[in-house]
Formats: structure tokens, C-alpha cells, sequence
């Protein structure tokens, strides 16, 4: 079966980690649909993103950046494990990834108020 197209090769010590700590933990079997949900919302997050930043996951986002930058440095790593193995094991109202003040563009810059010295 071929790969889809959006695999790239930064996704594989992420998935063989998640599938190394199912077994450990016996949680269960994660399966191939689960991952390709997970891909499918991570593609459908990136998209609203472009649109609407209050209604995005930005761990979904930040994942898709680390993914696309290519690291695979310890931290890169352990976060989007993290990210994954909460979509495949947590309840899907447990997930809470979003700002708790969403980002809102402004058009005007405020200015401090001038210190004065007594």
C-alpha cells in the first residue's frame, strides 16, 4: 500500500515511539486509521489556520512546523509524541490546545504612557 502523500520521513521515530510506549504501557493497539485521523486533522488544522487563528489547535500547528522544519532534536521529538499520543488516547473534550486569550490582529499600536518622575 503506498505511503500517503503528505509522509515524511521526520513522522517515523515519532510513531515508532508511540507505538513502543502503547506496548510498555499496555494501552492498547494503535492503529493505522488512527494515525491517518491524526494526519487528516493535522492537515485540516493547518488550513483553518490560514483563515481562522481563534478556532485552530496550536499544538497541531506547532506540530506541523516542527514536522515541516525537519528536526528531530530531542525536544522536537518528545513534543510531537506528546501531541500525537494525546489525540490517539485522550477523549476528544480532554484536549485542550487552544490560547487561553486567542490572538486577535490589531490595526492600531497602543502606546505606553509617558513615566513622570515626583
Amino acid at each position: 500500500m503506498p505511503c500517503p502523500s503528505s509522509f515524511t520521513i521526520t513522522f517515523i521515530p515519532i510513531y515508532y515511539l508511540a507505538y513502543r510506549d502503547s506496548i510498555k504501557d499496555n494501552r492498547g493497539k494503535i492503529t493505522r486509521q488512527k494515525l491517518l485521523d491524526f494526519r487528516d486533522e493535522i492537515k485540516k488544522n493547518k488550513e483553518l489556520a490560514a483563515n481562522d487563528l481563534d478556532n485552530v489547535n496550536y499544538d497541531f500547528i506547532e506540530f506541523d512546523r516542527m514536522s515541516v522544519k525537519g528536526t528531530n532534536d530531542a525536544s522536537s521529538i518528545r513534543d510531537r509524541l506528546r501531541i500525537l499520543e494525546d489525540f490517539i488516547w485522550k477523549p476528544k473534550n480532554m484536549i485542550t490546545t487552544k490560547l487561553a486569550t486567542p490572538v486577535k490582529k490589531s490595526t492600531a499600536t497602543k502606546k505606553a504612557a509617558p513615566v513622570t518622575k515626583k
